[in-house]
């Protein structure tokens, strides 16, 4: 993958991923975690490897800095950890959205491990790794008042 730090969005991050699937690897078996983990390290937007159930498998560093866990502690996280209550009252809803959709986009909130209470805009795809359907998420961070907008 190109070791630029900027990615335009989620599908990007994905095609970037998909050209460097190991040679004899078939597109069902889909991306490893190891592969994924060092494609999304670099990058500058918080990037999350989750199960559809929304446990973390893995992220990058930006999204630890932002949620403020270690990479350590934020593996094995529900996303019910990190948002504020009232946007995960709608997350069974968008689950249902993303498994039909193949993904989304949808402003929410993030929630530091201090308790703080960001914007954010969301974008899922799911993603097949190692023969799994899993969840690739990335965050975008939105100023105050363009999360007021909704």
């Amino acid at each position: 993958m190109k070791q630029d730090k900027t990615i335009a969005s989620i599908d990007e991050l994905i095609t970037r991923l998909e050209e460097n699937i190991r040679p004899g690897r078939s597109k069902t078996r889909g991306l490893d975690i190891a592969s994924i983990r060092r494609s999304i390290d670099p990058l500058e937007a918080p990037v999350f490897l989750e199960t559809l159930g929304g446990r973390v498998l893995s992220c990058n560093r930006a999204a630890c800095e932002v949620y403020g866990y270690s990479y350590e502690e934020i593996i094995g996280l529900s996303v019910f950890d990190l948002i504020p209550i009232e946007v995960a009252r709608i997350i069974p809803d968008l689950i249902v959205q993303q498994l039909h959709e193949q993904g989304m986009s949808v402003k929410a909130k993030g929630k530091h491990k201090d308790g703080r209470v960001f914007p954010t805009l969301v974008e899922t795809r799911l993603i097949n790794v190692d023969a799994e359907k899993r969840v690739l998420v990335m965050i975008r961070l939105l100023p105050e008042d363009e999360a007021r907008t909704d």
